[in-house]
């Protein structure tokens, strides 16, 4: 009997950044190993409550010459009840991946979480 390997799904949930760390914050979190910075988040279709997110961030970089506008990627380390949805789909956390956009001006942005399950 041969097994088939089951194909990857993904599933991407966009959420806007309504808060979160400054730019000295941001950075000794992107240094130092095993970090995790906390984000509020809000959900894209009009829910106006704000969830925690914990977040460790692999790369940042530039957005723009300002030196406040900042992209970033990494993954989900710890979420709120509302956002557990995004664990009840994936099989492990490492696979809470995202990208986004932050203003550490504004403390506001935008995160695209993918989901990968096995």
């Amino acid at each position: 009997m041969t097994q088939t390997a089951q194909p990857e799904r993904k599933y991407v949930y966009e959420y806007t950044i309504v808060g979160g760390p400054g730019k000295f914050d941001l950075m000794v979190g992107f240094f130092k190993k095993g970090e995790r910075l906390v984000f509020r988040i809000r959900k894209n279709f009009g829910d106006k409550s704000n969830e925690v997110v914990r977040c460790t961030i692999n790369t940042i970089s530039h957005e723009d010459g300002s030196c406040e506008s900042w992209c970033i990627d990494g993954w989900i380390s710890d979420s709120g009840p509302d956002v557990d949805h995004l664990q009840n789909v994936s099989t492990l956390k490492q696979n809470l991946t995202f990208k986004g956009y932050y203003s550490t001006h504004r403390n506001q942005g935008w995160m695209q979480v993918t989901v990968t399950q096995h």
